[in-house]
This record gives C-alpha cells, sequence and structure tokens, in this order.
C-alpha cells in the first residue's frame, strides 16, 4: 500500500512538472500533430478517389480481357469456325456490356492454305472474297490478295455501316499497324486511341490466336475510352490524372487524361502513381490534386487548443480510473472463462473445452502420424452414494476423482468432467497397446485407492473404455463413440485389477 501510494505521489509531481513544460509547447506541437493528422487524412481521401478510378478501370480491362479471351475460342479449334455463332456470341455480350463498341476478326493472309480459308469464310457470309485496301481515306479492292502477305477482317459486329470495313486489310490502317502484334504471341496489345464517325474515341484491344493448321486469326475489340471511367463525376473537381499504356513492343502511349482548370495558387500538390498489370500489357495511372486553403479543416484546431489545459489536469486522474477498469474487465474475463472452459465442482476441463483441445491435438497427430488414446471412465458405486449419502458427498466424490486425475496426467494430457460421474481422458503420444493397457491399469488403481468421506463404506470402481487412433482414426466424434460403447462393454464384463 505504501508503495503504491509513493508512485501515486510520484505520478502527480510528475506530472505538475510536465504541465509546466508542456504548456509552453502545447501550441507549437498540437498545431504540428493538428497538421500531420490532416495531411494524412487529405493523403487518405486523394488515394481513395484514385483507388474508385484505379479499380473501376481495372474491373472494365478485365472485363474486356475476358471478352476478347472467349471470342478467340471460337477460332482456336478449327481450321473454319463457325461465324453464326461467333455472331451470336458479340451480339450476346454487346448487350450485356454496351461500353464495347464493336467485335472484329481478322485472318492473316500469307499462304493458299489460308487463302482458301479466307474464301470458304467470307461465301459463308455471302460476303465478297476480296482484299480492300485504305487509300487516301477511302477503300480500294486488291486485284489479287494471293500476291502478298494481308490480314483482312472477315467478322464485323454489329452489323452496321461499319460493316464495309470487312475485307480490310489492317495492314493498311497505321494507327493499328503500328501496334499490331506478332502472331506467334498469345497476349493482348492496344491500338492508340483514335475517334470514330460519332466522335467517340476508341480504343482497339488484338489478340492473335492460332489452331492446329497452323491458320492465325486476329480477333479486335473496339472500346469507348470513355466508358473505362466511372460514370460518378464529383472527383473530377478535386484531380487531374492520367492513363498511359505500356507494352512490350513500344514506349508509353497515352490512353485517356483528365486536367483540372486553373484555381489559383495552390499550397501543395498530392501525387501518386499506380501501375496495372494485364495480359501483354499494363496501365501507368498518374494522378495529381493541387490543395488550396479551403481544403483545409481549421475549426477543430482551435478547439482542441482550449481542450489542451483541461486534458492535462485530468489526464492522470483519467488513468487511475481506466487502469481500474482495465483490472476489473480482466478478472471479470478471466472469470467468465473459467466458468464457460472449466467444471465448476472438479476444476477439471468441460466437454466444451475438451472437444476444442482434442480437435486441435488430433489434426496435430495425423499431420505428424503419431497416436493418442481417448478413455472414457464411468463411475460404478457413485449412484449409490448420491442415494444413500445425499448430493454433497457425491459431489465430495467427484472433486477427489477430479483431484486425483489432475495429479496423475502427464504434461500434453487432458482429463475432462463431461458431466455426471463420467470423465474423459486424452493420452498424447501413445505408442501401442502394451503402453495403452498399462494406463488403463493405472486409471483402474487410480478411481479405486481414491480418498473421500466414507470412502471404506463406499468403495468406488471405475468401468473404462478406450479408443486408439491407430485402430479407429483420428475423428474425434467416432473416438468418443468407440470409447463410450467399449466403456458400457467394460460395465458389463468388468476387469480385475
Amino acid at each position: 500500500m505504501v508503495s503504491s501510494f509513493s508512485r501515486e505521489h510520484k505520478r502527480l509531481k510528475y506530472s505538475y512538472v510536465l504541465f509546466a513544460l508542456l504548456t509552453s509547447l502545447a501550441l507549437l506541437l498540437l498545431l504540428l500533430a493538428a497538421g500531420q493528422s490532416e495531411w494524412r487524412r487529405l493523403q487518405q481521401k486523394f488515394s481513395a478517389d484514385t483507388s474508385v478510378v484505379s479499380q473501376f478501370v481495372r474491373e472494365k480491362m478485365l472485363q474486356n480481357e475476358t471478352l476478347l479471351l472467349a471470342l478467340s475460342t471460337y477460332f482456336s479449334g478449327t481450321q473454319s469456325p463457325d461465324m453464326n455463332a461467333v455472331q451470336r456470341y458479340a451480339a450476346t455480350m454487346q448487350r450485356r456490356f454496351p461500353h464495347v463498341s464493336m467485335f472484329q476478326s481478322a485472318l492473316y493472309l500469307q499462304n493458299g492454305s489460308s487463302l482458301q480459308v479466307f474464301r470458304q469464310i467470307m461465301q459463308e457470309q455471302q460476303l465478297p472474297d476480296n482484299v480492300k485496301s485504305l487509300r487516301g481515306g477511302r477503300y480500294l479492292e486488291s486485284i489479287s490478295p494471293s500476291e502478298h502477305k494481308a490480314l483482312p477482317v472477315i467478322m464485323v459486329f454489329p452489323d452496321n455501316a461499319e460493316s464495309l470495313v470487312v475485307g480490310l486489310d489492317l495492314f493498311t490502317v497505321d494507327f493499328i499497324a503500328r501496334r499490331l502484334p506478332a502472331q506467334q504471341q498469345s497476349r493482348i496489345t492496344l491500338s492508340e486511341p483514335f475517334t470514330l464517325l460519332d466522335e467517340n474515341p476508341v480504343v482497339v484491344m488484338m489478340l492473335p490466336v492460332s489452331n492446329a493448321q497452323g491458320i492465325t486469326y486476329l480477333n479486335l475489340l473496339v472500346v469507348e475510352v470513355s466508358n473505362l471511367l466511372p460514370p460518378e463525376q464529383s472527383y473530377y473537381n478535386r484531380m487531374s490524372f492520367r492513363l498511359r499504356v505500356a507494352q512490350d513492343q513500344g514506349d508509353a502511349f497515352p490512353l485517356l487524361s483528365h486536367a483540372l482548370p486553373s484555381a489559383g495558387l495552390a499550397l501543395a500538390q498530392l501525387r501518386q502513381q499506380q501501375t496495372l498489370p494485364f495480359t501483354g500489357f499494363q496501365l501507368l495511372a498518374e494522378y495529381e490534386r493541387p490543395l488550396g486553403i479551403t481544403d483545409i479543416n481549421w475549426g477543430w484546431l482551435v478547439l482542441l487548443t482550449l481542450a489542451l489545459p483541461l486534458s492535462l489536469l485530468l489526464c492522470w486522474r483519467l488513468y487511475r480510473v481506466h487502469r481500474r477498469q482495465a483490472e476489473g474487465l480482466e478478472y471479470q474475463h478471466q472469470l467468465l472463462y473459467r466458468k464457460a472452459n472449466y467444471d465448476e465442482l472438479t476444476g477439471l476441463p468441460n466437454r466444451y473445452h475438451f472437444e476444442d483441445y482434442a480437435s486441435r491435438l488430433l489434426s496435430s497427430a495425423e499431420r505428424s502420424g503419431t497416436h493418442l488414446a481417448i478413455l472414457f471412465i464411468d463411475l460404478n458405486g457413485f449412484k449409490r452414494i448420491n442415494d444413500e449419502m445425499g448430493h454433497a458427498a457425491g459431489d465430495n466424490v467427484l472433486a477427489a476423482v477430479g483431484a486425483a486425475l489432475s495429479k496423475l496426467i502427464r504434461r500434453g494430457d487432458m482429463a475432462a468432467r463431461l458431466g455426471g460421474d463420467e470423465f474423459v481422458v486424452l493420452v498424447d503420444p501413445i505408442s501401442d497397446n502394451d503402453q495403452l493397457n498399462s494406463v488403463i491399469d493405472k486409471l483402474h488403481r487410480l478411481i479405486a485407492n481414491t480418498r473421500y468421506e466414507h470412502s471404506k463404506r463406499y468403495p468406488l470402481s471405475a468401468s473404462l473404455g478406450c479408443a486408439f487412433t491407430e485402430i479407429h482414426g483420428y475423428d474425434l466424434r467416432n473416438l468418443l463413440r468407440v470409447a463410450d460403447m467399449a466403456m458400457y462393454h467394460d460395465k458389463q464384463h468388468p476387469r480385475t485389477v
């Protein structure tokens, strides 16, 4: 008590010393801490905004990858794909994913076999089997497509005015030809953004695929760039960003960007870069947000400054209250844990605690290949003591048996009371039947030799059944069932100790 009072007196003395020192530095330190906290808040808000954009772009691009990969499966199996099935797939996917502007497929013409496939596909679609070259913004038909390598489009969906592109040699389209992937690679490549007739910027995702006959197709997905961004526009007013495409075969090129209008003097700039990896390419995201005076919360700093003297005066007193509360909660926690996991009469673990411990021990033993045993114990003669001497005498017997079991078991073993006069013992490890029989004999002698009031007049014995993992496996329910049945057999056919 004296030591405790001395420590408390020192705390109070130090608190006054600290109060004198902290008062002179309080405002500066508080402003510094508040500034750091506000800076973290702004950074977290900025990170949340960038995560929204990046996550939305990532999900959209992954959807596009999946659509393109699924489209390619129609061309990898047979020499001549089922174009009706391809058209149905494209129609279904465009209804589900309206951000996809167009599905296209092209065929590399490089030998007689591929030219024959090209003509067959075009005939099946009732289209002319000629190749078109783009010259001066117009389509010019090539007289002999077999004389040079070409990459004509063989399918376009939706079938609208853009279907004139069927037969177009993609080698003659500059913005696509610059980014065409190699035939042997199975990675997705992106074109640079360009504008369609409706003035909506789009980007083309391309994936080559070859079948077993060596025929190579190029599948294309035309995606509206604006639909890669989330529809929510509120954070667009808080930050600018730029997305660039980085691919193996060239330098990064811009995909889309957004710039803030000039807002005057900025106190600081928040910047963040993220890399979004995909199949064959990656997106480099750069975000920037200028911070102005209105972005910072100032009012709560004044409140903290006014609260400082009172907090310094009360902090040590509150610590004592909190410490007492913590000690009380810790005691209640220990008490509740004891009641939930241990038998109040014998002090042994209860059924819940035993099953939890045994399950973990069985899992460990099964992994390591070791064995353990579970033994059920039922007290013979206990009912007579309860009936003739009363429940208080019965409780005395149970407590004595619990104490005896606690002294007998080794470290790692467990003895528990399941209820009534039933006990269970888990022995770990146990090597063979000889060792198991030795344990059983010890338990029989232990129960028979347990001392309690009137033990000479009312002797006890044990009916005992066991289950051994080497024979009965590692399932706890099965082991308990086997041990219980063996215990009832032992009760009907008692052994001599």
